[in-house]
């Protein structure tokens, strides 16, 4: 909960500074429980920011720990004010689950903060849980008219995205940013929904 607060809205547009990420570091430890999910969970793979577990039992839910030592990405600019992912602070990564949650009506959870989950770093993993969604990948029109519907605009894209593509979103009457909107982070639902999975977000005043 003192993560949360210090998620403040003046400054979700940069990535934390290193006193500050070694300050929410410390408080994670503090939180910090004994729990390896590779014991009790089937590991499901990764990427750039989690590690991916299942229940032997399956719960109709996923398990996603922080990994290589960081806490995943937020859209931010750079010092040429060009569009980036940053890296997250433990705080910014919280604050953009939430953000999943309160826009796109997802449902991560905090399940743990616990030991490093990929080796022995001493940087704790934040672990959360979401429901397993199925579905098929979503086409670049489908995901721009979902967007455009609730309400958000295409931004200049990212500058590590330099195929033109509109990655960045942003909706301006929440000062949102989202980055990273990109087929392979979005599926389309048996029912035909367009959902995001994991979408780096952030609340930027000023757009």
């Amino acid at each position: 909960m003192r993560l949360l607060g210090r998620s403040q809205i003046t400054g979700a547009s940069r990535s934390g500074g290193d006193a500050d990420r070694e300050a929410e570091v410390a408080e994670l430890r503090e939180a910090q429980v004994d729990l390896q999910l590779s014991r009790t969970f089937e590991a499901a793979g990764g990427g750039g920011e989690h590690l991916t577990f299942l229940t032997r039992k399956r719960d109709g839910f996923i398990y996603k720990a922080t990994w290589r030592e960081q806490f995943g990405f937020v859209p931010g600019l750079d010092a040429r004010g060009r569009w980036r992912l940053l890296k997250a602070t433990p705080s910014q990564y919280l604050l953009r689950c939430g953000l999943a949650n309160a826009v796109f009506g997802d449902d991560i959870q905090l399940y743990a903060i616990a030991q490093d989950q990929a080796g022995d770093s001493g940087v704790p993993s934040i672990i959360t849980s979401q429901p397993f969604i199925v579905g098929t990948p979503a086409a670049e029109k489908e995901i721009a008219a979902n967007l455009k519907k609730l309400g958000f605009e295409a931004l200049p894209a990212a500058a590590h995205r330099p195929s033109g593509l509109h990655d960045v979103w942003c909706c301006r009457r929440d000062s949102l940013v989202i980055c990273d909107a990109v087929a392979g982070n979005f599926v389309r639902t048996p029912t035909g929904e367009i959902l995001p999975i994991d979408l780096p977000a952030a609340v930027i005043p000023g757009l």
